[in-house]
């Protein structure tokens, strides 16, 4: 029976804010490779509790983990606070 996994890459995590990417793998059998099943997607996320609480509920324990050891244990961005972008 097909196994469909979702994998997570965290990418250009900082004191405030982090990356993830996720793609989803199907593997049709034990002995087959997995292969990629749909598109990739990419997220951004701030150190807020809002985002914090989001990164919980879906990531691994030790991607989560990651992350707040890097942002710390309290949340440094309000979540009303709006995200900077480059307007070039």
């Amino acid at each position: 029976m097909p196994n469909i996994v979702d994998e997570y890459t965290l990418d250009l995590l900082t004191s405030t804010t982090v990356s993830v990417i996720k793609q989803s793998y199907i593997r049709i059998d034990v002995s087959s490779d997995p292969v990629p099943y749909g598109e990739r997607s990419r997220t951004a996320y701030q150190n807020s509790q809002s985002d914090r609480d989001k990164l919980e509920s879906f990531l691994p324990e030790s991607h989560f983990n990651a992350i707040v050891s890097m942002w710390g244990p309290e949340p440094t961005i309000p979540d009303d606070a709006e995200v900077p972008t480059n307007a070039d």
